[in-house]
């Protein structure tokens, strides 16, 4: 442990010397990291901006905590923001910096009995590769907020423990999965902060959003690209996606196999076809129950 502590040796020293600018740049924060790093910082540091990314099979997997959005709301100098691609690490103190391999927690920091590998080196922050980040993080950041940071923590909850058990490579598993949400139009909603609906429907919505696992902070065409993602992994339907025209027979065959009553199956089916509806190129012909392929004439 005392040979990979040198990594939070380097953040401190850095943190201590900071007089006016402060910016943390990690995916992963922990709370107790973040608040440790804080009390590096003198007081007379007017902005200190952090940047990270919240996705609930990352903090079910306790690699991340969204309640550093309390500390924020005790100093008004914090300012937390989310960039859902974020995998640079990069700590500013005015003119200098660190980069390299370290998240804000205490594993890689040196701070465990178990803690990483990890690498931090000092540049300017006039380095051309520093200055492109922070430009690119500019056009790609969304401000935090604590009722996201409460939404994140509600989903990173229902997340399955299998789902959170590795966080390298964590997929949900789809064939435990199809959506229960019966509209899914109010997916986005309800991911952007639309709160008002029904107790019954919100349940199904944030069941389905902890399955999906999205990060926060996606545009409304790169959410709806990956519950299309999302979809296609459900086993078997992959397979009927190209066929122009899709039956409720067709649509069993997915939803074979569960265990579930024919009433459960008839409810599944018909909420798979309306996801389908809506986040593919299919649209439902009313005369009777199919899907076809395109979009309808209005």
């Amino acid at each position: 442990m005392q040979d990979r502590a040198h990594v939070w040796e380097q953040l401190e020293i850095l943190l201590s010397h900071a007089k006016g600018r402060v910016v943390l740049v990690a995916p992963f924060i922990k709370r107790s990291i973040f608040e440790a790093a804080l009390h590096c910082v003198s007081t007379d540091v007017a902005e200190i901006r952090c940047i990270t990314r919240w996705v609930p099979s990352e903090i079910a997997a306790g690699v991340s905590d969204p309640e550093i959005i309390q500390l924020a709301a005790n100093d008004p100098r914090i300012q937390i923001h989310l960039c859902h691609a974020l995998h640079a690490k990069l700590y500013i103190a005015d003119e200098l910096c660190l980069v390299g391999s370290a998240n804000l927690t205490a594993k890689a920091l040196g701070k465990t009995s178990d803690s990483n590998l990890e690498i931090l080196i000092e540049a300017s922050t006039s380095h051309p590769g520093v200055q492109r980040l922070l430009s690119t993080l500019e056009g790609m950041t969304s401000p935090a907020t604590a009722s996201l940071a409460e939404f994140m923590r509600e989903q990173a909850e229902m997340v399955l423990p299998t789902t959170a058990s590795s966080i390298l490579g964590v997929q949900v598993t789809a064939d435990l999965w199809t959506p229960s949400t019966r509209e899914p139009a109010r997916l986005y909603q309800f991911y952007r902060g639309s709160r008002g609906m029904p107790a019954s429907i919100r349940k199904g919505v944030l069941s389905d959003l902890a399955y999906l696992d999205l990060p926060a902070g996606l545009s409304e065409e790169r959410f709806n690209d990956a519950v299309q993602t999302r979809l296609r992994d459900i086993p078997g339907l992959l397979e009927l996606l190209g066929q122009p025209r899709l039956s409720p027979e067709d649509l069993r065959q997915v939803i074979a196999g569960r265990g579930k009553s024919d009433e459960e199956v008839r409810v599944m089916t018909d909420t798979l076809a309306a996801w389908l509806a809506h986040f593919e190129r299919f649209y439902r012909a009313y005369d009777r129950w199919e899907l076809r392929q395109g979009r309808e004439l209005k």
